[in-house]
């Protein structure tokens, strides 16, 4: 197993294995980092080994070693999205490195474009050629995916077997009472409060939502709460600034521990996700359910495919500020039952009954 950027799935998968009595070895470049996220009690389970970056050479040299070394069972590769990237497109052009390992490695394919019919263009075909190669080796144990739609369509020969749909998943929570966690952020009570959950990156759509806060025809009541490594810059730091002089706006600037991210998501009436050219799921979807908070996301993809079949919140058109202000403004709509029952189904229970079911009976 490699660790990258996404710890929960760390934790959750460490936990899964362990819970069944198998043994873990965790080959990371960041060994202080993946204890740091997992913890003292699963750390100290868990056997460690070092390996190059995902992106250098040397990656597969040491993962060659580490498995001759440790003999495992399975190779779960996460992220898998960094490390099936420049793989693909070695095995396209004839080169197979990683021979040795068919039939051990699986992954999480998290923006599995190169299955999807409605992507197209020369990267996503030489991907699709070089995964159409691996599949007819038999090269991947499973590749788990969380849009389910892209697992029936079955486009690829010899592959239901490997590809399997996994729930987007959520860790254990607590809810605070509104009145505790607008205390613990210093908002005030009449505020209807949005939070934007997450990094300042472009594609994550922070600036649309600061736009919607900044039109003339935002109640004055509209508060946004944004809590994540954000490092505003530029244009976006300026609009940030100048709505949290007005009172609008509270950035914590920073990762968060996983009370706060508790706090975070009790203290707000909506869950925004204003992204853009986004494609896959969204953990922050599936901790907004779990918190019974609705969402207003950008119409497009599997996320607001999830949104509307899910009965979770409001869409409105991508990068559309002033449409999303109108949405922030009325906020209509009965989600309860909807976000209880898509709690319910992306527990982390059922992504480790997944994950167990198929990689190790």
């Amino acid at each position: 197993m490699y660790i990258g950027h996404h710890p929960s799935y760390l934790r959750i998968c460490v936990e899964a294995f362990l819970e069944v009595e198998a043994k873990v070895i965790l080959a990371t470049p960041k060994i202080m980092i993946a204890q740091k996220h997992l913890g003292e009690r699963l750390s100290s389970l868990v056997k460690f080994e070092t390996t190059a970056n995902l992106k250098d050479n040397s990656f597969f040299e040491d993962l060659i070693s580490v498995t001759k070394k440790h003999k495992p069972q399975n190779l779960l590769i996460l992220p898998f999205d960094e490390f099936i990237s420049s793989f693909l497109r070695r095995v396209f052009l004839g080169s197979f490195p990683l021979e040795q390992l068919n039939g051990l490695i699986s992954g999480i394919y998290f923006r599995p474009r190169c299955i999807d019919p409605s992507e197209t263009g020369l990267k996503n075909w030489i991907k699709k050629v070089g995964l159409k190669k691996l599949l007819k080796r038999r090269f991947f144990s499973k590749l788990f995916i969380n849009d389910a739609n892209l697992v029936n369509l079955n486009l690829f020969e010899s592959s239901s077997s490997v590809f399997q749909h996994i729930v987007d998943p959520w860790e254990k929570c607590r809810t605070y009472s509104k009145k505790e966690a607008r205390k613990h952020w210093g908002i005030p009570s009449d505020k209807k409060v949005f939070l934007f959950y997450g990094t300042g990156a472009y594609r994550k759509g922070l600036e649309v939502a600061l736009k919607a806060m900044g039109k003339g025809i935002t109640n004055e009541n509209n508060y946004l709460l944004c809590v994540g490594e954000i490092s505003p810059k530029g244009k976006v730091g300026e609009m940030i600034e100048k709505l949290v002089q007005a009172g609008r706006v509270t950035l914590i600037d920073r990762y968060v521990a996983l009370y706060e991210e508790d706090m975070a998501f009790s203290v707000c009436d909506f869950v925004l996700l204003p992204y853009i050219n986004h494609y896959g799921s969204s953990g922050v979807l599936s901790k907004a359910a779990s918190h019974r908070r609705p969402v207003i996301c950008s119409d497009e993809g599997l996320l607001a495919n999830l949104v509307k079949t899910h009965k979770l919140g409001l869409c409105f058109p991508t990068k559309d500020a002033t449409y999303l202000a109108n949405v922030m403004n009325s906020t209509r709509g009965k989600f309860s039952n909807g976000l209880a029952k898509y709690a319910d189904l992306t527990e982390a229970l059922n992504f480790k009954r997944t994950l167990i079911d198929n990689l190790l009976n």
